[in-house]
């Protein structure tokens, strides 16, 4: 039996309302809501606004996240609200922060850092001590809208209104004043973007989402004209006399819309006002953390940090500045609209006092992947992290050096401290989250909770194998024409088989990752950690244990990114002199170690899967992404 399906489980409802298109101002397009949409931050939230009193003046409890930890909402109540957009299989406890209590009474436990996290479906800000202990949280949901098929964005101005009010939530939520808070560090989703007035400040579209696919089009055209194709051919008969890897990772690139350049060419071309002030230069371009920045500061800083410039698909990570190349072919960012780039720990000043109600100095400004790389303390060459969201990442230390791959990992700056410049290697698995929701929805589980039960109440998965392809596959496969579905269902086949079938997939994704990065590097990959919101299925990471061949370690706190933002942060303010003072802080919750039997089991299983994966290959006439 193959059952394939193309739904919107991508990140995309299955239908949208609104038919609003692109206009010369501000979009204002219908709001629709997504189930896989809450996954991307790692918690899984069951569509409540968090409030916090002391912020917003309502009568609410405090922010109701208990020690940092934001993933253990009871599955019941988030299906309570099945069609709310922040609905999943996880996210805020019951009750108020009961450390944030005690910071009122013992303030000797500073110096205190804030770490505000810019997530796809939520804002949260995290107040943290000297011992990395959570004194108070703030978050609110972030909504996403649908204007029409295949736009994916989110309304500036109330992006920055929920900043605001979770950065005041969580410094009241830990008992303290603004002045208080010794620095503020700022991890944000990467790829997302918008662009705005030189001369009033106000945005001419929407934020443009990293899961947006309105430049599918273009991406399309480009990839098969010969302006782009010409030039791979050259680099890879370059590659073939001179033995340079960086010609032969160029003569493999393929443009895809999770990359900046085709959506910001989509927008220079269909909306006129932006165009137009394009060509005056007083239009400027920011991802998100560049409009935050210039938000936050009033206008004073148009700035990137290298870890968001290096995602956007314009700038050279070897060169470390904008590339003119993609200027060149596609006539997309001009100088005049682009932000300066700078470090991770640049001196970025501190907020204007009008926008908070005092000052708040910023230290730090990172991408998320890269945040979570730092906070899982993977600070050696070879480290991996590995997140489970929203997709499964893998990301690994390459220490002084970028990565250039032709299996289509993304060579991307990691970290910058002081004189230290750190680089990482990414491989992407699309649809985790979105996945092990979609199970639920098609009626397999009540609760996402019970996948792990489900899954290790049978010893296999009984010949059944799940391709996990809502939105193709991505590297080593590089396939996005793929469908994803069940085969090899038959009578005998039970929800528990289906259920770890569709874990086993997830496993067997991080399998692909793992063996292609070790064919690439040229040194041995180290430490694994893995973080994320669901990373808290232990049979998942048993599995990934199992079929890796290697240990996983689990931290108490599964939210990295919020972490490392905050040591990156401290570390340049001075909270902590160096790294040593970071390490004995690091708490291991669990760690699973690999079995070889049912590792052996599982690798005869993932060759089965790889034969379903090659069923389901080209199967869409264009790309599904």
């Amino acid at each position: 039996m193959d059952v394939r399906r193309r739904a919107g489980a991508s990140g995309q409802p299955d239908t949208h309302s609104g038919s609003e298109g692109p206009s010369e101002g501000r979009l204002r397009p219908t709001v629709e809501s997504s189930e896989t949409q809450s996954v991307g931050d790692g918690a899984m939230t069951d569509g409540r606004t968090d409030k916090c009193s002391d912020c917003v003046g309502e009568s609410e409890a405090m922010c109701d996240v208990r020690s940092g930890n934001t993933s253990n909402v009871d599955e019941s109540t988030a299906a309570r609200s099945e069609n709310t957009p922040n609905e999943g299989a996880g996210g805020t406890a019951d009750s108020p922060n009961p450390t944030s209590r005690s910071a009122q009474s013992d303030a000797h436990r500073g110096p205190f850092v804030a770490a505000l996290d810019v997530g796809t479906t939520s804002v949260r800000c995290v107040v943290l001590d000297r011992r990395l202990e959570v004194r108070g949280v703030c978050r609110r949901p972030v909504q996403l809208l649908y204007p029409v098929p295949e736009h994916v964005e989110i309304d500036p101005d109330q992006l920055f209104e929920a900043v605001c009010e979770v950065i005041k939530g969580a410094v009241a939520d830990a008992g303290l004043t603004l002045q208080q808070v010794t620095t503020m560090g700022i991890s944000t989703q990467r790829s997302s973007f918008t662009t705005w007035s030189r001369d009033t400040g106000r945005c001419y579209h929407n934020v443009v989402c990293w899961s947006d696919r309105r430049a599918s089009g273009l991406v399309k055209a480009w990839n098969a004209s010969l302006m782009f194709r010409v030039p791979a051919h050259v680099c890879w008969l370059l590659h073939k006399v001179t033995g340079n890897p960086r010609f032969q990772a160029v003569s493999v690139l393929r443009l895809m819309n999770a990359q900046v350049t085709m959506r910001l060419l989509w927008c220079m071309q269909n909306i006129p006002v932006l165009r137009e002030d394009i060509g005056r230069g007083r239009a400027l371009f920011g991802t998100l953390e560049t409009f935050l920045l210039y938000r936050l500061t009033a206008g004073r800083l148009h700035v990137s940090d290298r870890t968001n410039a290096a995602a956007t698909g314009f700038f050279d990570p070897y060169l470390m500045q904008w590339s003119g190349y993609p200027r060149f072919l596609f006539g997309v960012a001009p100088p005049s609209m682009l932000p300066e780039v700078v470090s991770t720990t640049y001196d970025f000043g501190s907020t204007a006092p009008e926008v908070l109600g005092a000052p708040l100095k910023i230290g730090c400004v990172i991408g998320d992947q890269s945040a979570s790389l730092f906070g899982a303390e993977c600070w050696q060459r070879g480290d991996v992290a590995v997140t489970l969201g929203t997709g499964s990442f893998m990301d690994v230390n390459t220490g002084d050096r970028p990565h250039t791959s032709v299996r289509g990992f993304y060579p991307a700056v990691a970290w910058e401290l002081g004189e230290e410049v750190v680089f990482m290697a990414e491989g992407a698995a699309g649809d985790t989250a979105a996945s092990v929701l979609w199970g639920r929805r098609i009626g397999l589980y009540d609760a996402v909770e019970d996948t792990a039960a489900l899954a290790e109440s049978v010893p296999d998965a009984g010949g059944v194998r799940f391709v996990p392809a809502f939105s193709g596959i991505a590297a080593p496969v590089n396939d996005f024409k793929a469908a994803a579905g069940f085969i090899g269902i038959s009578a005998e086949s039970s929800r528990a088989h289906l259920t770890r079938a569709i874990l086993q997939a997830i496993a067997f994704r991080l399998r692909q990752l793992y063996d292609s990065m070790r064919a690439e590097c040229a040194f041995p990959l180290r430490h694994i950690r893995v973080s994320g919101g669901v990373a808290r299925n232990d049979a998942l990471c048993q599995m990934a244990a199992d079929v890796l061949g290697v240990r996983l370690e689990r931290p108490r706190d599964v939210e990295t990114s919020v972490r490392g933002v905050a040591m990156l942060a401290g570390l340049a303010a001075g909270v902590w002199r160096d790294r040593s003072e970071l390490e004995p802080l690091r708490q291991t919750e669990r760690v699973f170690e690999p079995d070889p039997s049912r590792g052996a089991a599982l690798r005869a299983e993932m060759a089965e899967w790889e034969r379903a994966l090659q069923r389901f290959g080209e199967w869409y006439p264009d790309d599904v992404k």
